[in-house]
């Protein structure tokens, strides 16, 4: 499995990230560990996000990482010299696996030097290449000082090694000579032009038959994908029809990605590797919590067996002593009358053992003493009788079921309470665990107020009043109407392509978003075609912000009620389906997933609550005191726990990767949450399994 650049991938990736990133400004640096950086860069609308880890890679990526809660030292020195820079020339410096990154120009420039060899290091210097700062220290056995030097090292073409000598007649150097002709035209091309990228997978088979099992049958097995490696050219062993000698050595199962260019294969690649091994470490941590729980219940389990125990064999010892009562007394008094008379109990036994060779009933019933014991402990009291004895043991038996009970009542709360703190311990170590989230576009309404109505119309809504003069005069176009409600605090909402008349969902929104809602008042909105809306008065005097005059007739909804609501819509991919090339973008989301959907994101939306209706995981808000990060926990409590019943382990996972500034920034404020009756049935039913998903 691949692990690091090579000298040819650097060529690639330099060529492209040239093209992609020169000109943009460094807007911030992050370290996601001690060897990886994450660059961010911006300019207008264009963000790129640069993560290079020393001696491994770079590439820009798509797939969003935790970052460190506190900025290392070696980071706080890049921001200080590096943030808002332009960044002016990336270039590899030869053929070596080494990149060079200037800001800025003149004598206000710096550079980053990337090793990716060996240990590999990252290095500020100053425009005369002055080290300021580096990652990786590295020290030596003798060592000049040199101090305010660049030491700038003269590289020498030549070498100290003798050149093979081969005849330039043979059949061998024409080979080679071919063969360092392509190699030298690949690397001709991936200075000059950006490259495909390539990813070699292969199918592995791994059995799900459990550790447990004892059985001999054979178990169902499943194939996962594996990377193996990555390169910017599709090399002679990977060709299909596997007819060179090379691409003959390789397993069946090898097979290949393509990608439109080398920088996504790579983060393709990475992103994939690291979440393999965030996936592996969460189930190791999972697995431990499960033995140390089994283990705990283990221990209280064998308590109360060995309390059963000593139950049984105390009412089996006093039942054999009831059995034969006057045959005990015999011998009890037997052995009191000779230890009376001062026989010694060695000699006692060896009396006992020569009656019994005589064929005396009473020592045949003693099979022996317990001597040489500085404390020792007899079956039976000989100063008791036999009734004394088996009540004794009567006694124990009590006294046993006494403790075995008070350990069965125990032993629940004990294993809840173990159970509560493993889960607790495993939730913080999911939490710190890094994770890797694919980065989602935010579509362009996404920072107004909007919903899709029940019409299937994009209805948005400004969310104060610089929101809503630049919805108006920047997105309201001809064919949308313009939905308000004269009423302070009253979002001004525009249906696009609106076909006929509009609904009163639109409506809705411009009444729910003023003050109307915390006063708990029913009224009424209008709505005007695009051509209505003015800024300016009739006198031609401008507006206020956010103020907006309607020309002619306004066309008043029915009252609305207050009933607003949270739900989930999903983006679904439909790439591969060529019927959807020319698809409308609303038509890749759906609020009613289906089992053969390629969901890739989840998108909270607050709407009204008719458009609601057909969601699958919708909750209805109602006015009431409970602020936006109370109810946004509430909201996706309720969706994990009614994704957790509904056994949608994929969707429960996308719920969860929804940021907490989405939801918070999404939902109405001053809310109650009400859960529909169907859906508290549902997840009360499943109660168990969604508190433990939860944790």
């Amino acid at each position: 499995m691949k692990q690091r650049f090579s000298a040819l991938d650097v060529s690639a990736s330099v060529v492209e990230l040239k093209t992609r990133l020169v000109g943009l400004r460094l807007q911030n640096v992050y370290d996601i560990n001690s060897k990886t950086y994450l660059f961010k860069f911006s300019r207008n609308e264009t963000k790129e996000l640069l993560l290079i880890e020393s001696g491994i890679r770079m590439h820009t990526t798509q797939f969003s990482r935790d970052k460190s809660q506190m900025p290392s030292g070696f980071c706080m020195k890049l921001r200080k010299h590096l943030r808002t820079r332009r960044l002016v020339n990336l270039r590899q410096l030869g053929a070596d696996r080494i990149m060079d990154m200037q800001f800025s120009e003149g004598e206000y420039a710096f550079h980053i030097i990337v090793e990716f060899y060996s240990s590999g290091n990252i290095i500020l210097t100053d425009h005369e290449y002055r080290i300021l700062s580096v990652l990786r220290t590295v020290e030596y056995e003798v060592s000049t000082p040199a101090v305010n030097d660049a030491n700038i090292a003269d590289v020498q073409d030549s070498t100290s090694l003798d050149l093979y000598r081969i005849s330039t007649d043979s059949s061998s150097f024409l080979a080679l000579l071919n063969a360092l002709k392509q190699g030298d035209d690949i690397l001709s091309s991936s200075i000059d032009t950006p490259q495909q990228g390539y990813i070699v997978t292969s199918d592995s088979m791994v059995s799900q038959q459990l550790a447990s099992s004892d059985t001999a049958q054979s178990s169902p097995t499943t194939t996962f994908t594996t990377y193996q490696e990555f390169h910017p050219y599709r090399f002679e062993q990977f060709n299909q029809d596997r007819s060179t000698s090379l691409s003959a050595e390789l397993p069946k199962q090898t097979r290949f990605m393509e990608f439109v260019s080398f920088d996504k294969a790579v983060d393709e690649y990475f992103s994939k590797m690291e979440s393999q091994r965030l996936e592996i470490r969460a189930h190791q941590a999972e697995l431990a919590a499960v033995k140390k729980l089994e283990n705990v219940k283990k221990s209280h389990q064998a308590q109360i067996q060995n309390f059963q125990s000593n139950v049984e064999s105390n009412e089996q010892y006093a039942q054999a002593i009831e059995s034969r009562l006057e045959d005990i007394d015999s011998v009890l008094r037997t052995v009191q009358s000779f230890l009376a008379s001062g026989m010694d109990w060695k000699d006692l036994e060896d009396l006992v053992k020569e009656e019994t060779n005589n064929g005396n009933a009473l020592a045949k019933m003693i099979i022996g003493f317990k001597l040489n014991m500085e404390f020792f402990k007899i079956d039976l009291d000989i100063y008791s009788t036999a009734y004394a004895n088996a009540r004794r043991y009567y006694g124990a038996k009590k006294v046993a079921i006494t403790k075995q009970s008070k350990t069965m009542e125990q032993s629940a709360k004990v294993v809840k309470m173990a159970e509560m703190k493993i889960f607790q311990h495993l939730a913080s170590v999911q939490k710190t665990a890094v994770s890797i989230t694919k980065i989602r576009k935010p579509y362009w309404f996404e920072k107004f107020l909007w919903f899709v109505s029940s019409e299937n119309f994009l209805v948005v809504g400004g969310k104060d009043a610089t929101q809503s003069n630049m919805l108006v005069t920047r997105y309201l176009k001809k064919g949308d109407a313009y939905v308000h409600s004269d009423l302070p605090g009253a979002a001004s909402v525009i249906v696009k392509c609106m076909q006929s008349c509009v609904g009163t969902d639109a409506g809705t929104m411009s009444v729910c978003q003023s003050r109307a809602w915390d006063a708990k008042i029913i009224t009424s909105a209008y709505w005007a075609e695009a051509h209505q809306v003015s800024k300016t008065t009739s006198t031609g005097d401008t507006l206020p912000l956010g103020t907006f005059m309607i020309r002619g007739k306004k066309n008043w909804l029915p009252p609305v009620q207050l009933i607003y609501g949270m739900a989930m819509l999903f983006q679904t991919d439909h790439s591969y389906d060529e019927q959807a090339i020319d698809m409308s973008f609303l038509d890749l989301l759906t609020g009613q997933p289906h089992e053969t959907d390629n969901l890739l994101y989840a998108i909270p939306v607050c709407a009204p609550w008719t458009a609601l209706q057909k969601y699958k995981y919708k909750v209805k808000l109602l006015p009431g005191a409970l602020k936006r990060g109370k109810a946004a926990k509430s909201i996706t409590a309720s969706f994990l726990s009614m994704a957790a019943a509904n056994e949608s382990v994929a969707e429960k996972e996308l719920i969860k990767a929804v940021p907490d500034a989405d939801w918070i920034s999404t939902v109405l404020g001053k809310v109650k949450v009400v859960v529909s009756a169907a859906d508290q049935v549902q997840i009360k039913k499943h109660g168990n399994g969604s508190k433990r998903g939860n944790k």
